[in-house]
């Protein structure tokens, strides 16, 4: 698979310094209107996965105020939808995606994610990090690879056998 530079949605500034914030609806219209406009052939989505980490609910979660939690649980499923809505449109399109997750995050067993595994051409696979160079410092100036089991799910074969042979 060999892919061109595209749109990219960043959270920090992207390469025209524009920040998105998708827990805002104004930022997900507009974002949704370039895709719908540009139609890439294929969209990379990651949402942020602190909400869904088996981590966070269990060691940080319950020391947190609770409604600090209700919130961030509320933000990360709004993104986790947002980036399902995207997948759709490009189904929609005959396009393709690419989504990218911890293999242990409990989005995953999420209602709208099921129903889009249950798809027919519709895949995951998992591999470690450490397969593309994730490094983590474990010394001044020293970094070893990064295990970090993570789980992708696309509508492209192409890309998910590129994945599952690293």
């Amino acid at each position: 698979v060999s892919l061109g530079p595209g749109l990219t949605f960043d959270l920090k500034a992207d390469s025209t310094g524009q920040r998105w914030d998708f827990t805002r609806a104004a930022d997900r219209r507009e974002a949704l209107r370039q895709i719908q406009e540009q139609r890439p052939f294929l969209v990379i989505g990651s949402p942020p996965c602190t909400s869904f980490c088996s981590l966070n609910m269990r060691f940080n979660y319950p020391k947190m105020n609770p409604a600090d939690v209700a919130r961030r649980v509320a933000e990360g499923k709004v993104l986790l939808g947002f980036a399902l809505q995207v997948y759709r449109v490009q189904l929609d399109g005959g396009r393709h995606f690419l989504h990218e997750h911890p293999a242990s995050a409990s989005s995953w067993a999420a209602p709208g994610v099921q129903r889009l595994l249950a798809q027919p051409g519709i895949a995951a696979v998992a591999c470690d990090q450490c397969r593309f160079g994730l490094k983590v410092k474990v010394g001044n100036d020293e970094y070893d690879l990064a295990k970090k089991p993570t789980r992708f799910m696309s509508s492209s074969e192409e890309v998910l056998k590129e994945l599952d042979r690293k």
